[in-house]
């Protein structure tokens, strides 16, 4: 009987430290996550996703069995690209700007060196082209020649401003010129007089960022008088 006690005790000893030892044998792992400082409008609940010449924040941790380990005395190198950015120890943040011959994505990478060793974390960033939605809100794109006017608003995505009064816009309905609402530019009420059923209405908006001239992108939508 003592035997048998002895052989359970054992295996139930050896039942608890295999689960412990391997717990022990997690390997760190890393997390590098970043976040582009352009523009959205606050409705948008998706990520960010930078142009070119948008600001990027980066930052690097390291987990070992969910806690987060200390990267002080780490000699730390940041790459964008191929290209050296930034080095020195413990700099686990990092910030650059997308550059500006970026083509659709662009990689950033740290790598740790530690003796002759070194790890990597790296994180492959979207880049996209700054863009003008407009918003027309009438069911299939279609009115009525008794509404009188049409409300629209243009919505830009990605630009490389901090606030929506940062961009000048302008409109045009069917090639000509039109005026916004001058306390909100890229709102537009445009007349329908003279509109008859069957009409196409080609309206287009542009935005543009005057403190960088390549960033100007215009929007279009066409309504139909039914």
């Amino acid at each position: 009987m003592a035997k048998h006690l002895f052989i359970m005790r054992v295996l139930i000893a050896f039942s608890v430290l295999i689960p412990l030892s391997l717990k022990a044998q997690n390997a760190p792992q890393f997390l590098l996550t970043w976040q582009a400082e352009n523009f959205a409008p606050g409705s948008y609940e998706g990520r960010m996703i930078p142009t070119r010449n948008t600001q990027i924040r980066v930052a690097l941790e390291e987990l070992q069995n969910g806690k987060l380990l200390d990267l002080s005395a780490q000699d730390i190198h940041w790459f964008v690209g191929n290209e050296l950015y930034q080095s020195g120890r413990g700099i686990h943040n990092f910030s650059f700007a997308i550059p500006s011959t970026a083509a659709v994505e662009e990689t950033v990478r740290a790598v740790l060196v530690q003796g002759t060793g070194e790890r990597e974390a790296r994180a492959v960033i979207p880049v996209a082209d700054p863009e003008v939605v407009i918003d027309a809100p009438y069911p299939g794109a279609t009115v009525s020649p008794t509404l009188g006017s049409l409300t629209l608003s243009a919505i830009p995505y990605s630009f490389n401003v901090s606030r929506l009064t940062d961009l000048s816009f302008s409109w045009a309905v069917n090639g000509v010129s039109a005026e916004g609402v001058v306390a909100d530019p890229h709102l537009a009420t445009l007349s329908l007089s003279g509109a008859q059923t069957g009409d196409a209405i080609a309206i287009t908006a542009r935005a543009s960022n005057p403190a960088q001239p390549l960033e100007s992108v215009s929007g279009k939508v066409i309504v139909t008088v039914q």
